[in-house]
């Protein structure tokens, strides 16, 4: 789930020049397309704090795997946090990066971390208690987001330039197979900045930030190829697939819905917004989403989380909102849909969905960081 979102104010006018200048030229479009439907009336709902661990901070981006969470956490590596009891998730570890750790992906025993400047980084976690490095390879640029599938990983790769897109840069295809000794294979420049990668067989879709979503077949690694692309209105941060459908956080243009029964012809089916809020990641769980938000691009700046019933797409209706002391910027789910989130200097939270009159709110005082209360938000 993740890209560099810590951004100048100046930079988010940096999208009404790139349409102007028609470096997107269909995101007008979408944007006329994207206009909102009639509301839904929302279930009273509220979100339930669970648990939190500012020691795991700072919380770039977040991977649930059985028992354990792993934590981007910039310059100071991985965190690894047991929350097999979520009430009082425990910090057993941390895996020391040569770069700053953006985004994570797990698959088996296998811990495999977006390092920037770095590359790619794998690392054994048999033992979440005693993580080690096996191997490391360069990107071309800065590796930013990973997705892993069998033995291969693709990283998204990023040159940092924030005034526009980025073209020379893109996706990298790498075989893992030996951990010791990954090596590139293939790579795809796209438009924008690859700053976040659901994987779904041999397809790969990209959340291209100015480039909005890109789909691309690797079912040759060594020759990834663009099958679609839909624009966004804002910046496509954060992606998430389950069931033919794409999730994707869009900063200020909040989350959108995608179809993409076939891929190689996506279709954007809804959205909404949050109120000034940027979408930054977005995790998927049957019918709802959790989506990571910022309300401001400063690092002391707070944030929300959101939960959003999907159950139709073409008008998702907004059932709560919890805010973070500090912005929210990755979103990952356990098999109870539960949300673990990635709040930067706030570290991680885990949430639950709940019903109750509005209002409610669940004390925890065994818990260190001050929790603000969940709000229902009445399908605003």
């Amino acid at each position: 789930m993740p890209l560099i979102r810590s951004l100048p104010p100046s930079v988010a006018r940096t999208v009404a020049v790139i349409i102007a200048a028609g470096t997107i030229p269909a995101a007008a479009a979408l944007a006329t397309a994207a206009r909102p439907l009639p509301a839904r009336a929302a279930p009273s709902t509220t979100i339930a704090p669970v648990g939190a661990l500012p020691a795991a901070s700072p919380a770039l981006d977040i991977a649930h795997a059985g028992r354990h969470a792993y934590v981007a956490a910039h310059g100071r590596g991985v965190h690894v946090v047991d929350v097999s009891d979520p009430a009082h998730p425990r910090l057993v570890a941390t895996a020391a990066t040569a770069g700053a750790a953006y985004d994570v992906a797990v698959a088996g025993d296998r811990l495999y971390v977006a390092a920037w400047s770095a590359g790619l980084e794998i690392h054994d976690i048999s033992d979440p208690a005693a993580p080690r490095k096996l191997g490391a390879v360069p990107t071309r640029a800065n590796a930013q987001a990973v997705a892993v599938g069998g033995t291969v990983a693709y990283v998204g790769d990023w040159s940092a330039v924030f005034d526009g897109p980025d073209p020379e840069y893109g996706v990298v295809a790498l075989d893992v197979a030996d951990p010791a000794a990954p090596r590139a294979i293939g790579h795809l420049n796209t438009p924008g900045w690859a700053g976040d990668l659901a994987l779904d067989g041999s397809t790969l879709y990209v959340a291209d930030g100015p480039g909005g979503l890109r789909v691309l077949d690797v079912a040759d690694p060594t020759r990834p190829r663009e099958i679609a692309a839909l624009p966004t209105a804002v910046r496509a941060y954060g992606i998430d697939h389950a069931a033919d459908r794409l999730y994707i956080a869009d900063n200020t243009g909040g989350l959108r819905l995608v179809d993409v029964a076939d891929p190689a012809v996506p279709t954007d089916l809804g959205g909404l917004t949050f109120g000034g809020g940027a979408a930054y990641g977005v995790a998927a769980a049957g019918d709802r989403a959790w989506v990571a938000l910022a309300d401001g691009g400063g690092p002391a700046d707070a944030g929300r989380v959101a939960l959003v019933d999907v159950s139709d797409p073409r008008r998702p209706v907004a059932l709560a909102e919890h805010a973070t002391p500090q912005r929210a910027w990755g979103v990952d789910v356990d098999a109870a849909g539960r949300a673990f989130v990635a709040a930067t200097g706030s570290g991680i939270v885990v949430l639950a969905a709940g019903g109750g009159a509005a209002g409610a709110r669940v004390y925890l005082p065994q818990l260190s960081l001050g929790l603000a209360e969940s709000r229902p938000t009445n399908g605003r």
